[in-house]
């Protein structure tokens, strides 16, 4: 088992980059649909899986609650003062259900937060399709997000048959490099519900 998780250093703060050319030329919709964030939780804890001990993932380094890194993310100054303070051993008094989904929303809120910056046009798509590239946001990082050079297009432009089949012949879409069961059927999910909206 590895040792404690050291709460009382924060995340380094990383200034977020322009965005790319797709970003480039803001498109004001019509209508700003937000995503239904109780189905965005479900989505995510179906997908991530949720752990209230910080576990190895061979992947990514540690994670705890949804999906959450703790050795590149960190916890925040509020996250820390929110489960208890910086001395609390994450080992010994697990996380609960609440702090796990507390922990989420953050996470949830960052990646939105992201998208807005740097693929503002995001917002005109209806609730799934949104739903959809925020999971793959949280899944791949923005930067990884960002390495779709055609579906991002397509999706702007509302060809969203396009934007699915660029996601299904994705290294992730296949599975990643140890073409993982449980990545691809991640997301055939996701390209359904770009192509179909649902």
């Amino acid at each position: 088992m590895a040792g404690p998780i050291d709460l009382s250093v924060p995340p380094a703060i990383v200034a977020p980059s322009p965005g790319p050319w797709y970003a480039a030329a803001p498109v004001v919709p019509a209508v700003q649909e937000a995503f239904n964030l109780p189905s965005m939780i479900q989505q995510l804890v179906r997908h991530e899986g949720e752990t209230f001990v910080p576990l190895p993932d061979p992947a990514r380094g540690r994670v705890i609650g949804v999906g959450r890194n703790v050795d590149t993310h960190g916890f925040t100054q509020a996250e820390i003062q929110h489960l208890g303070g910086a001395g609390r051993d994450l080992y010994a008094r697990p996380l609960s259900r609440a702090e796990s989904r507390y922990l989420l929303v953050n996470d949830i809120q960052e990646g939105a937060a992201d998208l807005d910056r740097r693929l503002p046009w995001w917002r005109q798509m209806n609730d799934a399709r949104q739903r959809a590239l925020l999971d793959m946001r949280f899944n791949l990082g923005q930067d990884g997000l960002e390495k779709f050079k055609k579906a991002l297009p397509a999706m702007r432009a509302g060809d969203y048959e396009t934007a699915a089949r660029e996601i299904m012949d994705s290294d992730v879409g296949r599975g990643g490099k140890t073409k993982a069961p449980g990545l691809a059927a991640r997301y055939a999910t996701l390209a359904q519900m770009m192509r179909i909206g649902k």
